[in-house]
């Protein structure tokens, strides 16, 4: 992903300023992954908010309830 995320940008527009980002976010992605389990930095979004495909809303947007939502109480 970081090498579509500053690969693309680099051929479309000047190359210089993605290729810049992306060694620079090489190396920090490498220290924040170091000694993680795999998919760390996946359930590091997820809990920032992305939504993934396939997965339940993240954060504060599901609500469990036994109740449905059409039923208003008087």
């Amino acid at each position: 992903m970081l090498i579509f995320g500053c690969g693309v940008p680099a051929l479309i527009f000047n190359p210089t300023l993605p290729l810049i980002i992306f060694f620079c976010a090489w190396p920090s992605l490498v220290i924040l992954k170091r000694g993680k389990p795999e998919g760390y930095v996946l359930h590091i979004l997820y809990s920032l908010g992305v939504n993934f495909k396939g997965l339940l809303p993240s954060g504060d947007r599901i609500r469990y309830s036994p109740f449905s939502r059409l039923a208003k109480s008087s």
